[in-house]
Formats: structure tokens, C-alpha cells, sequence
């Protein structure tokens, strides 16, 4: 009930008589109440109870002396079944005097608790009073003192959490239910009410709560979920109930408990083991594998082809993993499981046109991960045997596809083996059978068996195979990841020579192909093979350049040898320069670059410090048998090693000045001075490019903005500021969007910043991306000239979508200037109008799915509609036309019908017009549109 002026005089005015002046008691404002309280019109009563309550509430916690405090309470626990349906602040009066008072009697928990809870119908309360209810239920059990002296009513104590818990809906009262309850388990013997305990929580298993839109509770579907499980799990006395619970969601039908449904049980049954102990849950482990085997057999299942879902793995491995603990108790266990799953597999892998083949191999595999038992090995090898030789295959047309299927597994098995015996002589005879007509898929795996198998000392075929890959590769084009290159590794570890032997046999045109040079990188272990390896590497490098085939081996490369072996890899290419520089192929920047990130720091410096030297006239100009003679000499040596120049955290000043003026590019001197300005810890070395007046132009502002807002530089917004201000006076004139757009570009060599090991903080995207958009608004509302700004959307949009935290405010301030873009556009006359209307459009398909459009105004929605069915009905622009549908059916995705509906004639309309184009494309993006706009209706 509101307080009345006349009510909060009323109290004021007894608080002065009972605090201030002391002619009152407490006792005296009761009884001047007396008779509205004891009135037999309720809401009088009611009336009066408030009266009292408005008076406490104004006393400090210490001005009431214990005895009036047990009066207080009393006083308001006895009415409060009086009033509990009414609105009256009984329970919240006592809830208040409970945690306001600081002089609360001893030993009153047992009266307080026989008053309150003995007979309380709590779920016919309102929720605020449910709420006070819970509140009083933990002040009670708050300590060891208060819970010591309900122990003697410790059977009505849970029966009265029981009762007043079940039921509860409301989710901030859920919240205190499942603390109150651990509180209980804890402290209290549940004795014959476990089970009712367990079902006051297991109801809300598993939780199903979606805040609303305008949720002011903050309070998640997770944070409920984890609330609720602890208390399903709080007790060894639930093992048996939270057990059934879990058996009975896994075997239901999909309809009641759907795949993702039965996936997150398991991942709370590992959760319910963990906590009740493996011993303890062992007779209901046989019951689960049971289920397990339901759920991944069952022919419906989509998700998860060839393999289990993980969830399923994680607790079948964490089960047997438990039961080993359990020594010869666990292992009984486990044969037994693992008999009833190998004989249950058997017709569901050899049978394997059912389609469930690969699944059901990927279910015995996840025990034989944790077991590695031998039995289970063979078992698998033989089923896949029997696949390969199709003898259980009703069509053969289906033998390729249960080949492939199959074939991954006995790598899987094999690489957990340490023993090798019959049954691999068996599968390699198998494989070899299968040559003829299965040639490529096989080899692969009889590489990838016999690298295994060298790898532990078992080799078969390896010269075999390896004579067959050299054979083969130059037609073949070997992937990367293709085993014979794993075969090459394992042979160069255990027979160097071998390989080098086989090598040397073969002419140049095969030791140049760029797919051969694989198998030169693969067999790189250390030194020892680099020696031997690194003639046949410069040769395919010198005849090839560091063409796209090369690069991508390299950099593979790059990312599994050991660092010296990369320190002797830029070695080579530095010593070399001379006679790589004459090909015009040569594109090793991003290749050197790689090498360097890969680089421990101690070789990158020596790198480093040995070129510097050589630069700087420091040494005799000599690396080996190398002599830098010239300024040429010196200009070449720098191309070569540039990209580490860039990541050096080492340079100084004077080093960066001396290598510029050895360079003989701008872009190059821009990058060099970017890179110190990154790594260095000193503010004032941005003045290194306002000391060269060349320096000045828009890229490189452009490049120092990057490099400044990448580490978070105080600088970098007035950089920002200053290219829109000359972009407004026109100073930035529209043939510069080309550098303009380069603001967004982050990716690739001299501007990624993990390639570069530029200086960058976490959030730097985030950042950046807030604080330029702010300034793009400021700058826009001013500029009249708007194609930059147009010009710049695009990429803003692109580098948006690489964030992983959603920009929404940011990206709903753009969403005007594209539409105030799209809205000029009257014309589309020459070339560059039609680009920028596409990337307009483009951007705008973008921004779509990520902006809230509940915050756009209507009229924003209403532009952006008739604006696409302009571009639609002019067929004339297929291009534009094709991707205003797109847009069109991005806009109809997102948008609540209501909003959109009024357009639909005018919609139907336009794609009509579009119907009729003699591009197919746009006729088929034109019905996909014209079907969601009659599903609106």
C-alpha cells in the first residue's frame, strides 16, 4: 500500500515521541492502534499494521533492546497468516526486523520457525512475499548457532522447504530456493524426505528460462542452470534419483527430448559421476553405454555423419577413465562393456550400406583412446578389412565410398599402437589389392600406415612406397597434406641417406617441380638433414621463384621445423641474393615474413644484428663466403630480409635512419619508420616522420594512424580527425578513396600486426572500430562532399564483421549514411557510379544482420525499401538489380513483418518487373524474395 502524506506525518510523529523526546514506548504506539488493528473490517487492520511498520522502519538497528525486538516479532509473525493473502506487510515487516536489528533474542530460530513455516501456504502468497518468506527461511540457517538450535525440528524443518518451495516459478525466487536448498542438504539429515527434496529441484531440469525483451531481473538461463545442477548434485542421497533422471531423458523419443536435449544430459551426467563417485554410479553404467549406443545408432541422427557427437565422447571417455581407478572391480566392468559394445557394432560397421559405418567405428574408438587394448585394435582392423574387401557390400558402386569411410580409422587405431603383428600384414596386403583400382585413396593410407609404423620401428613397404610417391608426385600434384610427405619425414629421421640416395637419382626437371619440394622441407629434422636437404631446396627456389605453390610449402614449413633450421632456411636466401634478385617471380616477402614469425627471438636478432652491421659498415661486409660490395649489393641484401627488419623489436633510431637511406622505395622507408614507431615505448617517436618531409604524404598518414591506434598511441584520433577535416575542405580530393579505404586494411604484408609484430593491444579492434565511427559522424554532419565517406562504408562494414564483440550502437549510427547514400543516387552513368552503388549495397547486406533494427526509425526501413525496388525494376543493371534482392531478402529476414507489410503490393509489384529479366538469377533471387513476402501475410 502507498504511504499517504498523513501516514508518513503519523510516523514521523511517533518516531519523535518514541526516539527523540522518549515520552513513548513501542508498546504505547501499539496500543493507541488497537483498535484498528483489532477492527473487523480487514483493511482497517491492515491499515493499522502499516502504521506500525512505517514507525520500525525509521529506528536505528541497535535502538530497540532484545526484549522489544521478540515483542516486535511476535507481534508481526501473528499476523501474518492473518493477512498472508491480503496486502499487508506482515511478512515483510518481520522479514525486516530479522536483518535490521542488530539485539535479535537468542534461541528464538525454533519459535520463529513454528510460527511461520509450521502451516504456511506459501505458493498461494504474492511473489513479494514469497520472496521476504525465503529471506526469513535463510536468516534462520544463516549460522551454525541459528542452524544448532533447528537440529531438533530437523525433519519439519525440510518438510517446510519442501512445502514451500515446490512449485516456485518465479526466477529471482528460484535463485534464492536453490541456495536455501544447499543450505539444507548440508546442514540438515534429510531422513524420508530425500526424495521429495530431489523433485522440489529436478522439475526445473533442464532449466528452459528466456529473459524477456525487457528483463530488469538480470538474471540468465545460465546462471539458473548451474544453480539447479548444484543442488541435483549436492548429496550422495540423490545418486539413485538423479540417475534415473538422466536414463529416462536418454532413452525418451526425440520428439520429447531432442538430440541437443540428450547431448547436454550427457554432459551432465559426467557432472553427476564427478560428483557422486564412479562407485556409486557403476550399476548404472552398463544402462548409459546402452542409451549411448541408442542415440548414435538411431539412423535419423544428422549431426555427426562420420564421427560421434563430442559430447557422447567426453563422458564415454570419462566413464572408463574412472572405472580404471577402480582397479579390478573398474576393469570387470569395463570388459563387460566393452564385449556387449564390440558385439553390438559388429552388424552396423560391417553392414556398412546402412550408413552407419563411420559412426559406429568413431563409438568404439572413443573407448579404445582411453583403453588402448589390443583385442579392441584387431577387432576394428578386422572389420575394416572386411570393408575393403567389399565382401559385405550388396552393390559395388558403393565400395569407393565405404573404402573412404573406413580407411581413416585404421590410421586412427593404429597411431595409439605400440605393438604391430599380423593384422597390419594383413591390412597392407588388403591395401595393396586394392592398388589397382583404388590407387590414390589407398596410397595415401599406405604412406600413412607405414609412417606410423616407422615411427615405432615396425617399417613394412617404406621403399616401396617411397620409390611409388617420387614415381607419382609430379603427375599426381601431391597436396600438402598428403601422407607421403609424413612418409618422406619419418624416413629422412630413421635413413637420411636413403632419401638423398633417391634424390640424386632423379633430373632436374623433377627436382625443380614446385610439388616436389615438399619432400625436401618434410625431411627436415635438424642440421643434418638441412645439410643434405639444402641444394635440393635453393634449386626448386631458384627455378621457380617464390611462386604461389612454393610460398605456400614454405610457409607450411615455417610452421613445423625447429627455429634454427628457419635461421639456416633465411641464411641460405641472404647467401643466395645474388642469384635469386635476377628472377622477377621472386615474391618472398610474405614467405620471409612467416619465417620470422616462427623465429625464436634469439635467432631473429642474430639475424637481424648481423645485417645491421653488414648495412652499417660494421663488419667486413661479409656473410661466409658472401661480400656486400656495392650500395646495390647492400639494397639487395635489404630486400631480402626486410619483412624481419619490420618485426624487430631491436632497431634504434639511428639503426632506421641508416636502412632508409639505404632503401630505394617510399613504401619501404614508410614501413621501416611505421615499424619503429610501433615498437617503441618512447611517445615521441612519431617525430621521426615529421623530421622527413617526403614522409608526409596521405598514405603515410594513413599508415600512421594504423600503426598508432594498433597500440593505442594518445595521438591517433587527431590523426583521424585531420584526414576528415581535409577530406571536408577537399584537400583529400576523390581520387585518393583508393588510399582512403586502406584505413580498414589490416590484413596481409606490412599491415596484419601479428605478422609484423607490431605493437597491439587485445581490444584494438574494438577500439578502433568505436572511435572511428564517432569521428566519421562528427565529420559527416559537416562535409558536402560524400562520396570518401560512401567510399570508406564498405570496408568499415567488412572490419565490423572481424569483431567479435557486436558493434550495435556503432553499426546503427552508419545505417542513415547508407541510405542517405543510396538516396542521392538518381544517376548510374558511368563506371565508378556502379561500383559505388554495389559496395553500397554490399555494405549495407552487411549491416543488416548485425545492427538492432528495433532502435531504426520507421522512415529509415521505408527509404531503404523503395530505394531496392527502384534498382529492382530497372533490369537494365543486372548486377545492381541482383543485389538489391539480396538485400531485399536480407531486410524481409530480419525485420518484424509488421513493419514491412504495408509495402507488400509495391514489393510484388517491382519482382514482377524483375520476373520478366531475361537473366536467370535475378528471376530465381526474385521468387525466393516473392516467397517470404507471402509467408509474411
Amino acid at each position: 500500500m502507498m504511504a499517504t502524506k498523513m501516514d508518513e506525518d503519523f510516523a514521523e510523529e511517533w518516531y519523535e515521541k518514541i526516539v527523540e523526546k522518549k515520552v513513548n514506548t513501542l508498546s504505547d504506539l501499539v496500543e493507541s492502534l488497537s483498535e484498528e488493528i483489532l477492527s473487523i473490517d480487514i483493511q482497517e487492520r491492515v491499515h493499522g499494521l502499516d502504521k506500525i511498520f512505517s514507525v520500525v522502519k525509521r529506528f536505528d538497528k541497535n535502538f530497540l533492546t532484545e526484549g522489544e525486538v521478540g515483542l516486535l516479532l511476535e507481534f508481526f509473525i501473528a499476523k501474518i497468516n492473518d493477512f498472508a493473502l491480503e496486502k499487508s506487510c506482515a511478512i515483510e515487516g518481520t522479514r525486516y526486523v530479522l536483518y535490521n536489528n542488530e539485539n535479535i533474542p537468542k534461541n528464538c530460530e525454533k519459535e520463529i520457525f513454528q510460527g511461520i513455516f509450521k502451516d504456511a501456504n506459501v505458493q498461494s502468497w504474492r511473489v513479494s512475499d514469497r520472496g521476504y518468506l525465503f529471506d526469513i527461511f535463510s536468516f534462520l540457517i544463516q549460522t551454525e548457532e541459528r542452524i544448532n538450535n533447528l537440529k531438533v525440528l530437523e525433519s519439519d524443518v525440510v518438510l517446510a522447504f519442501v512445502t514451500a518451495a515446490t512449485g516456485e516459478k518465479d526466477p529471482r525466487l528460484l535463485m534464492k530456493v536453490f541456495k536455501i536448498f544447499l543450505q539444507v542438504v548440508k546442514y540438515f539429515s534429510l531422513g524420508h524426505f530425500v526424495e521429495d527434496m530431489f523433485d522440489v529441484v529436478a522439475c526445473y531440469y533442464p532449466v528452459e528460462y528466456t529473459p524477456p525483451d525487457n528483463d530488469t531481473f538480470n538474471i540468465t538461463r545460465e546462471m539458473l542452470s548451474v544453480a539447479c545442477e548444484k543442488c541435483l548434485l549436492s548429496t550422495k542421497s540423490f545418486t539413485s534419483y538423479c540417475h534415473t533422471l538422466i536414463q529416462d531423458r536418454l532413452t525418451e523419443s526425440d520428439e520429447d527430448n531432442p538430440l541437443e536435449g540428450k547431448l547436454y544430459d550427457c554432459l551432465f551426467l559426467k557432472k553427476a559421476i564427478g560428483a557422486f563417485g564412479i562407485a556409486g554410479s557403476a550399476p548404472y553404467v552398463k544402462d548409459y553405454f546402452t542409451a549411448f549406443r541408442g542415440i548414435i545408432l538411431n539412423p535419423t541422427l544428422k549431426k555427426c555423419q562420420h564421427s560421434i557427437p563430442q559430447e557422447i565422447r567426453e563422458v564415454v571417455q570419462f566413464i572408463i577413465g574412472e572405472l580404471l581407478n577402480e582397479k579390478e572391480r573398474g576393469r570387470s566392468l569395463i570388459k563387460t562393456i566393452i564385449d556387449e559394445l564390440l558385439e553390438n557394432a559388429e552388424p552396423f560397421i560391417v553392414q556398412a550400406e546402412m550408413g552407419l559405418c563411420a559412426r559406429t567405428l568413431d563409438f568404439v574408438y572413443s573407448a579404445y583412446e582411453v583403453l588402448k587394448d589390443e583385442e579392441i585394435k584387431k577387432k576394428a582392423l578386422y572389420w575394416i578389412g572386411i570393408l575393403l574387401e567389399g565382401k559385405t557390400l550388396q552393390s559395388k558402386e558403393n565400395h569407393k565410398e565405404i573404402i573412404e569411410e573406413s580407411l581413416p580409422f585404421s590410421r586412427k587405431f593404429l597411431s595409439l599402437s605400440t605393438t604391430f603383428g599380423k593384422e597390419v600384414d594383413t591390412l597392407l596386403k588388403q591395401l595393396e589389392d586394392l592398388e589397382e583400382k583404388f590407387g590414390d585413396i589407398v596410397f595415401e593410407y599406405e604412406c600413412c600406415i607405414e609412417s606410423l609404423l616407422l615411427k615405432n620401428g615396425s617399417e613394412r613397404c617404406y621403399k616401396k612406397f617411397l620409390h611409388s610417391g617420387i614415381e607419382n608426385i609430379v603427375q599426381k600434384e601431391y597436396n600438402i597434406d598428403h601422407s607421403f610427405f609424413k612418409l618422406c619425414h619419418e624416413i629422412s629421421q630413421k635413413y637420411p641417406q636413403l632419401l638423398v640416395d633417391e634424390l640424386s637419382k632423379q633430373d632436374e626437371a623433377f627436382i625443380t617441380n614446385p610439388y616436389v619440394l615438399n619432400i625436401f622441407t618434410s625431411a627436415l629434422i635438424d642440421q643434418n638433414t638441412w645439410n643434405r636437404m639444402e641444394k635440393f631446396i635453393f634449386k626448386s627456389i631458384n627455378a621457380n621463384g617464390f611462386n604461389d605453390k612454393v610460398s605456400e610449402i614454405l610457409i607450411h614449413f615455417s610452421k613445423t621445423v625447429d627455429s634454427l633450421i628457419l635461421e639456416e632456411f633465411i641464411y641460405m636466401i641472404i647467401k643466395k641474393y645474388n642469384e635469386l634478385v635476377i628472377h622477377d617471380n621472386i615474391h618472398h616477402s610474405r614467405v620471409v615474413a612467416e619465417v620470422g614469425l616462427h623465429l625464436n627471438e634469439k635467432e631473429h636478432n642474430e639475424i637481424v644484428t648481423t645485417c645491421l652491421a653488414i648495412v652499417e659498415g660494421n663488419s667486413d661486409n661479409e656473410l661466409g663466403e658472401v661480400v656486400f660490395k656495392t650500395k646495390e649489393d647492400i639494397q639487395n641484401l635489404l630486400y631480402i630480409v626486410f619483412p624481419l627488419l619490420v618485426q624487430s623489436k631491436i632497431l634504434t633510431y639511428s639503426d632506421v635512419n641508416i636502412i632508409a637511406l639505404s632503401l630505394n622505395r617510399d613504401f619501404e622507408k614508410r614501413i621501416i619508420y611505421g615499424a619503429y614507431i610501433s615498437h617503441s615505448s618512447d611517445p615521441k617517436s612519431i617525430d621521426v616522420l615529421e623530421d622527413d618531409k617526403d614522409m608526409e604524404d596521405l598514405e603515410t598518414r594513413v599508415h600512421l594512424i594504423k600503426i598508432l591506434s594498433l597500440k593505442n598511441h594518445p595521438d591517433y584520433l587527431k590523426y583521424i580527425h585531420d584526414i576528415f577535416d581535409d577530406i571536408n575542405k577537399e584537400r583529400i580530393q576523390e581520387t585518393d578513396h583508393e588510399i582512403v579505404i586502406k584505413l580498414f586494411d589490416f590484413e596481409g604484408l606490412y599491415n596484419d600486426p601479428i605478422l609484423c609484430n607490431y605493437s597491439h593491444s587485445i581490444l584494438w579492434r574494438q577500439r578502433y572500430f568505436c572511435k572511428f565511427v564517432e569521428i566519421f559522424m562528427e565529420h559527416y554532419l559537416f562535409t558536402v562532399t560524400y562520396s570518401l565517406y560512401f567510399a570508406l562504408l564498405q570496408p568499415m562494414l567488412s572490419f565490423a564483421a572481424t569483431i567479435s564483440i557486436p558493434m550495435n550502437v556503432e553499426l546503427l549510427s552508419l545505417l542513415p549514411v547508407i541510405v542517405d547514400a543510396l538516396m542521392q543516387v538518381t544517376e548510374i552513368k558511368t563506371e565508378t557510379d556502379h561500383h559505388a552503388v554495389l559496395s553500397l549495397l554490399n555494405g549495407l547486406n552487411q549491416l543488416l544482420p548485425m545492427a538492432p533494427l528495433a532502435e531504426v526509425e520507421q522512415k529509415t526501413i521505408d527509404n531503404v525499401i523503395i530505394k531496392l525496388l527502384d534498382f529492382i525494376q530497372d533490369t537494365s543493371k543486372p548486377l545492381i538489380t541482383l543485389q538489391s534482392l539480396v538485400v531485399l531478402e536480407t531486410l524481409t529476414k530480419v525485420s518484424v513483418p509488421e513493419r514491412i507489410v504495408i509495402f507488400y503490393t509495391r514489393v510484388v509489384n517491382a519482382l514482377s518487373v524483375a520476373s520478366k529479366c531475361p537473366k536467370r538469377a535475378i528471376r530465381i533471387a526474385g521468387a525466393k524474395v516473392r516467397n517470404q513476402w507471402e509467408i509474411l501475410l
